[in-house]
């Protein structure tokens, strides 16, 4: 079951995060306290099939959320070459292609893989607290 938050979000440009501890760490290893993050409940984890991406939407931003054998990513779910829902495509090992045009992104990175894309899908971090599936975006100031 995925819900929809209403809030104003930042720009979250940033490396994907996972949860470590009490903070959260990014894949190069820097720390970004929970403080400076709103965090918003998107899914249940144990609703979560490994490589099926799911659909959430938190204010205006689409998100895709997708459980890797190493854990569970966020990134915009929009693709950056055309309007595309990313969620509606394939997931092979940690990449996902969009369904219109077959472009590809890492899910950890963001980053295009294959064209047509040429630019990234923003990336966000993640966390697990008692099922719950949380998605963080900066503060605004």
């Amino acid at each position: 079951m995925l819900c929809s938050v209403s809030c104003q979000y930042a720009d979250a440009r940033a490396a994907v995060f996972h949860r470590q501890s009490s903070q959260t760490t990014n894949l190069k290893g820097t720390e970004m306290a929970d403080d400076n993050l709103e965090w918003h409940a998107v899914v249940k984890a144990s609703e979560l099939e490994e490589q099926e991406p799911e659909h959430a939407r938190i204010g205006d931003t689409l998100i895709c959320v997708v459980k890797l054998d190493d854990g569970i990513f966020a990134i915009n779910d929009v693709c950056s070459h055309e309007f595309a829902q990313l969620s509606e495509g394939f997931v092979e090992g940690e990449e996902i292609e969009c369904p219109l045009h077959q472009a590809t992104f890492n899910l950890k990175t963001g980053e295009a893989t294959a064209p047509p894309a040429d630019d990234p899908v923003e990336t966000y971090p993640v966390k697990v607290e008692s099922d719950q599936v949380y998605v963080g975006f900066k503060k605004q100031a």
